[in-house]
């Protein structure tokens, strides 16, 4: 009997920790058991081997989508030379390749770019420019 309780909670605490990890192993090109990931809402922000990625599930398609790989098409730019930053609780930072990008996380839409990349953190003035 105690070994089905601890087999029971076992399997419950598994299926409530945030997991991305086989789409976030492929596109961080890292082991799984090296990658940590948090969620906010639907988002679940990943991290290993140096590099971040931020991955959502698209339930009309029933799999996950990466912000790594979206950024990668949109700049033509290799996905392992990336950088992404948090900017907001739904906006994110993509730099590589000599260019950056702000993405918005929409719920219909996926990651949505933004036409013109301002990378202060929300709710932060932009520095005044220069006359």
């Amino acid at each position: 009997m105690r070994l089905f309780i601890a087999v029971g909670a076992l399997a419950l605490t598994a299926c409530m920790k945030p997991t991305s990890t086989p789409k976030a192993a492929q596109t961080l090109s890292c082991d799984e058991d090296d990658i940590q990931t948090s969620a906010v809402g639907p988002i679940r922000i990943t991290s290993g081997c140096g590099k971040k990625d931020v991955i959502v599930h698209d339930p009309t398609k029933d799999d996950w989508v990466s912000l790594r790989e979206r950024a990668a098409f949109d700049l033509t730019c290799d996905m392992a030379t990336l950088e992404i930053a948090e900017v907001g609780d739904t906006k994110f930072g993509v730099s590589g390749c000599g260019q950056t990008a702000l993405y918005k996380f929409v719920p219909t839409s996926g990651f949505v770019r933004e036409a013109k990349p301002h990378l202060e953190p929300e709710g932060a003035e932009a520095p005044a420019a220069a006359e």
